[in-house]
């Protein structure tokens, strides 16, 4: 298609400026349109809001686009107003259309992409984008005994296990954040931690997760709320009777105050992995805490809508969505002690109902956010 346009002014000459279009043509031109789908975690086609969809001429992605869209609320995109030609269609999507850390979402692409060809009627091409996962070899375990798996630490003072959720029904968005620590907001040694952790990049289905982390111990900014036999140790049960540490200092029972985090299996997933898992714990007592001094009237679980069963341990099923960011090397002076760091970020998130955490004034659905530093041994390469 040719467009001239000319251009007239005062006492000058008539200048005509020819652009020429291979690609569009607003009269004659067909379209590509169709549904762009991305899979979730049960492997289901969804729809995929959001999506940027890029054409390119030829058979390849190379250059610049000559043309692009974005999916509607429907999954759907069209590409208009394009002559007959062969064309390469390329899209990417992300869950939450960020692209920022913490995880904001997951993403997909094509893999490759469709290389189509326009005649003198629309066309319609579907979408399938794919978890492309990662293509890395590394192979690093907590356990010596692991066999072929480089031995690595757990770096606690650059780890971090956050949580949020928002408030009540007048929330307007707003969520309510916390972290497992110290109180205070800092960073503590006991309030979680990893007792296996083996990770085979190449073959995820290899890679096993365990750890914990104490109810008791985590933080939300507000010792009011966040100490024993407050409100927030009342909602989510947690007992102290009985339980004396070597400083004559009452603590939480283990058996109420530990939540563990144990893996069943992992599979490449949009560009990481998604391990399927169960927390285990929030087990339930039937009697009040009568005779506990840090919290003497603690009311039963009854009182709290829970009716039983009581002393059982809870399995509950999740799905944590997780990434490695690579092996990272940390210089020194001293060659002796350069070391390697693997970050990981992981994502997950479950219903409070199902475990009867305990609280009208927070919303139902809990963010789980999982910063793990892996420490290599310092002075090994890996």
């Amino acid at each position: 298609m040719i467009i001239s346009y000319t251009f007239t002014g005062c006492n000058k000459e008539v200048d005509t400026v020819t652009v020429t279009n291979d690609v569009h043509d607003t009269l004659k031109g067909k379209s590509i349109s169709g549904a762009c789908t991305y899979p979730d975690y049960a492997g289901a086609k969804v729809k995929a809001k959001g999506a940027v969809i890029s054409l390119y001429t030829g058979t390849l992605k190379t250059g610049n686009p000559v043309a692009t869209a974005i999916a509607d609320t429907n999954g759907n995109y069209i590409l208009p107003y394009l002559l007959p030609g062969s064309y390469y269609i390329y899209a990417i999507y992300n869950t939450e259309n960020k692209n920022a850390k913490e995880i904001n979402g997951i993403d997909f692409s094509t893999n490759p992409g469709y290389a189509v060809t326009l005649a003198s009627t629309n066309l319609v091409q579907a979408i399938d984008l794919v978890t492309y996962g990662t293509t890395g070899t590394t192979k690093i375990s907590l356990d010596t005994s692991v066999n072929k798996y480089r031995l690595v630490t757990l770096d606690k003072a650059h780890s971090r296990i956050s949580f949020e959720t928002p408030y009540g029904p007048a929330s307007q968005g707003a969520n309510f954040p916390g972290i497992f620590g110290a109180l205070k907001g800092q960073p503590s040694q006991t309030a979680f931690n990893l007792t296996k952790f083996a990770f085979d990049e190449a073959t995820p289905a290899n890679t096993k997760i365990e750890g914990y982390v104490l109810l008791s111990e985590r933080s939300t900014g507000e010792d009011g709320r966040d100490a024993l036999g407050q409100c927030g140790s009342k909602a989510l049960l947690i007992d102290t009777i009985g339980m004396k540490d070597s400083l004559g200092v009452y603590r939480a029972r283990p058996e109420t105050d530990t939540c563990k985090f144990i893996s069943q299996s992992v599979i490449k997933y949009g560009n990481g992995y998604l391990c399927k898992a169960i927390l285990r714990g929030f087990l339930m007592h039937k009697g009040p805490g009568n005779g506990d001094p840090i919290c003497p009237t603690c009311p039963a679980d009854t009182a709290l809508k829970f009716t039983g069963p009581y002393d059982v341990v809870r399995d509950l099923p999740v799905e944590m969505y997780f990434e490695f960011a690579g092996k990272q090397k940390y210089d020194n002076v001293d060659p002796k002690k350069i070391y390697y760091g693997f970050p990981f970020e992981g994502v997950f998130t479950f219903d409070k109902t199902k475990i009867n955490i305990k609280h009208a004034s927070i919303g139902n659905m809990v963010k789980v956010n999982c910063h793990v530093n892996i420490k290599g041994i310092v002075g090994k390469e890996y």
